[in-house]
């Protein structure tokens, strides 16, 4: 996700899958070299042990790259309310993909799909390029994981 300098967000990429957490690591990591080291990629600060132990290991995963955490706080749909406005509003585009089917359905069924990862994802760089100075912004993207 990237933020223009006129206030418009674009969802350039998505990666969507299950794996295991081995799998997970690998898909990461190739994300993150595809990407660049301009990127930088967001996780989420969960409170239980399982999310420190998960999140210190993506970390190390990702060394060379610019890796920021972000505390999580509220539900999801609260944590979805401004990314939602904005997707509303008009203000998000995505890149044209192979994976804007299945990413548009989630938004607009969210909370009442099967499915939520990608709009917690997407709530989550929101939230950080939303907050990311606009002289950085410009050139900067944000992968959130």
């Amino acid at each position: 996700m990237g933020r223009t300098a006129n206030q418009y967000y674009w969802v350039l990429d998505v990666v969507r899958g299950r794996w295991n957490s081995a799998e997970r690591e690998a898909v990461m990591r190739e994300t993150a070299e595809r990407d660049g080291e301009h990127v930088v990629i967001g996780i989420e600060k969960e409170r239980a042990s399982g999310g420190l132990d998960s999140r210190n290991m993506t970390i190390r995963n990702l060394a060379g790259f610019a890796v920021k955490t972000a505390p999580i706080t509220g539900s999801k749909e609260q944590r979805a309310d401004p990314f939602s406005t904005q997707v509303n509003s008009g203000n998000v585009f995505c890149q044209a993909a192979s994976w804007n089917k299945d990413y548009l359905e989630e938004l607009q069924y969210f909370p009442f799909g099967t499915h939520d990862d990608q709009v917690d994802a997407s709530s989550g760089a929101f939230k950080y390029v939303l907050n990311y100075k606009p002289a950085e912004i410009v050139c900067k993207e944000f992968s959130f994981v």
